[in-house]
């Protein structure tokens, strides 16, 4: 195994670039550009275009070293190419709700996928279903098409709405399959945090050599770095890091980015590196922010944030956050791992699309698993468990409606 800062793959990034290169032109992929420069923290940023993209031109590559972000804004945009509705030869059709697999009994088919705040549908409506397999059985399974293309087929009133939530790519199957199940666990995470608010702050003193010069720069440049655990069920690293800019209290410069991982180091390098990614795609205009109406209400509910994230108590020391290391170990061991990380808490099947044929270089799969979240203010998702959460903490409830 080959591990990286923000992942374990299981050949050299060398190879995986050759590969991904090699099929720029089938994804219809422009350039890859390194964007590093246009910010002053250092952090390997790269950018490839694909014009006609149906989910927007422009997608980014992160990591500690500049060839793992070459290699992430290669596989994103190949991701984003084979999840297109119409690319890749997934068998649709139309059912009902009572035909979702997974779901388990006494569970409203359509609310165990986590929809739209608000939506439902009744169980004589039809619905455009997909096929997957059980990623560990290999049975098949029905999910919504929503959820197994990006964007959304077009069948009618949207309940999930568009999403890349557990797409991934990788050099075989089930490497892409780890990282997508990473994503989904990490994504759950943040939709419980948004209501449980447990989060603690990492202290700066604790935090590895790496990590620590970025929060370094950053305040050498004025901006400040501030990284948070956030505690939860799956017993399983997660790390939230926040850049602000205190003097610019605007929405745009207040970044975040998430990182989960059995691994606590690539757990937090993801959360670093995706922070900083954040902060130069909208920075520099390749990903525009939502327009505030009332700069003054902005700037107050802003600062807000930064006092919120900035906390120093709670804390913990970095080494202090539990870990089971696993990047050295075979993908089935891995896979074994974060299976078991999600068995903690979720009983459902773990079902997979994939979308590259079997002789292919590198894969790309879609994993969706029935009564995981996937909340955001964008995507204002919620399932039985937000919803449970929600009941036991109302003031988050209304602050989500």
């Amino acid at each position: 195994m080959n591990r990286l800062h923000t992942s374990a793959r299981l050949v050299p990034p060398e190879t995986t670039l050759r590969h991904a290169m090699a099929w720029a032109k089938l994804a219809r992929i422009r350039t890859v550009r390194d964007i590093t420069a246009m910010d002053c923290l250092g952090v390997p940023i790269f950018v490839s275009e694909r014009p006609g993209s149906a989910t927007g031109a422009y997608a980014f590559g992160k990591g500690g070293l500049p060839i793992e972000s070459e290699v992430g804004a290669y596989m994103e945009a190949i991701e984003s190419y084979f999840s297109e509705p119409g690319v890749a030869p997934i068998e649709t059709r139309w059912g009902l709700p009572s035909e979702l697999s997974g779901v388990g009994e006494g569970c409203d088919p359509v609310f165990a996928f986590a929809p739209k705040l608000g939506r439902r549908a009744e169980p004589d409506q039809a619905l455009l279903l997909a096929r997957a397999e059980d990623a560990d059985s290999g049975a098949d399974g029905w999910i919504p098409a929503e959820l197994a293309f990006n964007p959304a087929p077009d069948a009618g009133m949207p309940l999930y709405g568009a999403s890349s939530n557990g797409l991934a790519s990788g050099n075989s199957v089930l490497e892409a399959s780890i990282h997508a199940l990473y994503e989904l666990i990490e994504r759950d995470i943040w939709s419980i945090e948004f209501v449980r608010r447990r989060s603690v702050r990492v202290t700066g003193e604790s935090l590895p050599g790496a990590v620590q010069a970025i929060v370094e720069t950053a305040a050498r440049n004025g901006l400040r770095l501030v990284i948070r655990f956030v505690p939860n069920d799956y017993c399983i690293p997660f790390f939230a890091a926040f850049l602000v800019d205190p003097t610019h209290p605007e929405r745009r410069f207040f970044n975040g980015g998430w990182g989960c991982h059995d691994e606590r180091g690539i757990a937090l390098m993801r959360a670093v590196t995706e922070v900083a990614q954040s902060r130069v795609a909208v920075l520099h205009g390749l990903r525009e922010p939502n327009r505030c109406d009332d700069p003054v209400a902005e700037a107050d509910r802003v600062r807000r944030q930064i006092a919120s994230v900035s906390s120093q108590t709670p804390s913990i020391r970095f080494d202090d956050v539990p870990e089971r290391p696993v990047a050295a170990a075979s993908l089935a061991a891995q896979w074994a791992t974060v299976s078991a990380s999600l068995r903690r808490v979720i009983d459902r099947p773990i079902y997979r699309v994939i979308y590259t044929p079997p002789d292919a270089p590198l894969h790309v799969v879609r994993l969706v698993v029935p009564l995981l979240e996937h909340f955001s203010q964008t995507t204002r998702r919620i399932g039985p468990r937000l919803q449970a959460e929600l009941e036991a903490h109302s003031c988050a409830s209304a602050a989500i409606a």
